[in-house]
C-alpha cells in the first residue's frame, strides 16, 4: 500500500485487477462483468468501482482499478478488505456470479536515529539495524552515507530488503538538527522484487558552506525520524456466495422444485439457499497477494457438466507506484 498526503490527511492509493490464468478450462475467450468494493470493518461499502465488462483470454488481465481512500476508515487494525463481484456468461451455465473477499495486512515500523554529522563525513557508511519487536515483523537495515562533490555534499540513505517476498514499501522521514529545526522531510515509495535488494535515494543535499558549518558545531548531532509501511501476507480470504441466473435455475427443476415464481424474480436473494455448486479456494504461494476462485456446475443427471472455473481470476492488491 502506498500512502500519499493530500489536504493534510494521509490517504491510501492502491490498484486492483483481474487475471485469467493460463492453465484453465473453457473457451479461449470469456466475457466477464466485474466490480470491486472496498469494505469497512462492519462490512459496509466504503467505495465502489464502476462495473467493468471485458473479454478475458487465457493468461489475460484487466486494466487496474485505482482507489484513493482514507487509511483511518479503510485500514482498521491494519487490514484492507476488498470484495470483487464477477459475472460470466457462457454455454449451459448462462450466468454465474461469484462474491470473493480478501484481506491484506499492513505493517508499520517507526524509529529514530541520532548520529554525528561530523563522524558521518569521515566514515564511508553508517549502518543502523532495527530489530523486530515481534516474530511476525522483519529486520529493517538502513545505511547512511555522504557523497562529497565540488559544490555540495549529498547525504544518501539506503534501505536493505529483508521482506522475503515482493512487496511495495512507503518510507516517510524527517531530518532535524540539534536545535530541533527541520532540515528535510518527505516520503519515498519503492517495490522490492527480490531478496537482498538495496534501495537508495538522496536524503539531503547541502551546500559546502552549510555542510561545513553543521560538522564544525560542538553539538553536530542530527536526528532522523522514520516510518516504514509495507504489506504483509493475506490474513483472510473467502468465497461469500456463488449464484446462477434465473434461466439456469429453471433448467434444474430437481434442485429448485420448491422455488416459486416470486422468488425467481429476485434471484440474488434466493439463489444462495438453492444452488448446488462445488467450489474451492486456492491460495497461491507467490510474493503477490492472490486469490483464485473455482467452481463447477451440477447438471440434472447429477454429474458434472461443462466443468468450468469461474473467471479463473485472482484479485491482486498491490501498492501504487
Amino acid at each position: 500500500m502506498a500512502f500519499k498526503r493530500i489536504s493534510g490527511d494521509f490517504t491510501q492509493n492502491f490498484h486492483c485487477l483481474l487475471h485469467r490464468v493460463e492453465e484453465c478450462e473453457g473457451p479461449p475467450n470469456i466475457e466477464v462483468e466485474f466490480q470491486f468494493e472496498v469494505l469497512a470493518v462492519d462490512g459496509s461499502t466504503l467505495t465502489t468501482s464502476n462495473v467493468g465488462k471485458l473479454y478475458f483470454k487465457k493468461g489475460g488481465s484487466s486494466s487496474g482499478v485505482h482507489y484513493e481512500i482514507n487509511k483511518s476508515t479503510s485500514l482498521p487494525d491494519g487490514k484492507l478488505t476488498v470484495r470483487c463481484t464477477m459475472t460470466k456468461s457462457t454455454g449451459y451455465m448462462e450466468t454465474t456470479t461469484c462474491f470473493a473477499r480478501t484481506i491484506v495486512g499492513v505493517k508499520r515500523r517507526s524509529f529514530n536515529w541520532k548520529f554525528s554529522y561530523h563522524n558521518l563525513l569521515k566514515a564511508e557508511r553508517f549502518t543502523n539495524r532495527i530489530k523486530p519487536a515481534s516474530e511476525d515483523e522483519i529486520d529493517i537495515t538502513l545505511h547512511l552515507s555522504v557523497c562529497r562533490e565540488e559544490s555540495c555534499d549529498n547525504m544518501n540513505i539506503a534501505l536493505v530488503d529483508d521482506f522475503r517476498t515482493s512487496t511495495r514499501v512507503i518510507f516517510k522521514y524527517a531530518l532535524f538538527d540539534a536545535s530541533g529545526k527541520s532540515l528535510k522531510c518527505g516520503e519515498e515509495k519503492y517495490y522490492f522484487f527480490n531478496v537482498d535488494n538495496e534501495w537508495a535515494f538522496q536524503l539531503l543535499s547541502l551546500e559546502k558552506e552549510q555542510s561545513e558549518k553543521i560538522s564544525s558545531l560542538p553539538n553536530d548531532y542530527l536526528t532522523l525520524q522514520c516510518e516504514c509501511a509495507y504489506a504483509t501476507k493475506i490474513t483472510h480470504q473467502q468465497i461469500e456466495n456463488i449464484c446462477q441466473s434465473q434461466d439456469s435455475l429453471r433448467s434444474q427443476e430437481h434442485l429448485h422444485s420448491s422455488v416459486t415464481e416470486n422468488a425467481l424474480s429476485e434471484p440474488f436473494n434466493t439463489l444462495k439457499n438453492h444452488l448446488s455448486s462445488l467450489y474451492k479456494v486456492k491460495k497461491w504461494s507467490t510474493g503477490l497477494n492472490l486469490l483464485m476462485v473455482c467452481a463447477s456446475s451440477i447438471a440434472s443427471n447429477g454429474k458434472r457438466r461443462n466443468s468450468m472455473k469461474i473467471v479463473m481470476a485472482y484479485i491482486r492488491i498491490y501498492r501504487a507506484a
